[in-house]
């Protein structure tokens, strides 16, 4: 059963290249499929360990965002992204 946790990025810039790729090099040291999806377009599922997909997917400040981690070792990879992107400051 996947594993989902809902915050809002307060990084000033989003998740610019810098934040993007420190996030998708994290999400990829899990076993588990890491998505996010936007509040506002939850139509729009973003592969959390593609850096183009998170580049692509307007992850700017102010955004509501839900990662889902499904897999093995979800609950782990749910805890560190989302405390990830609690504690970007740029």
């Amino acid at each position: 059963m996947a594993v989902k946790k809902t915050i809002t990025i307060k990084n000033m810039t989003g998740l610019h290249a810098r934040p993007a790729g420190m996030f998708c090099q994290l999400a990829q040291k899990f076993r588990s499929d890491v998505s996010i999806i936007r509040d506002d377009d939850p139509s729009v599922r973003i592969n959390g360990k593609r850096i183009l997909s998170v580049l692509t997917g307007k992850l700017l400040c102010g955004t509501g965002i839900t990662i889902i981690c499904d897999g093995e070792d979800e609950q782990e990879a749910a805890q560190s992204l989302y405390s990830f992107i609690e504690n970007l400051r740029e």
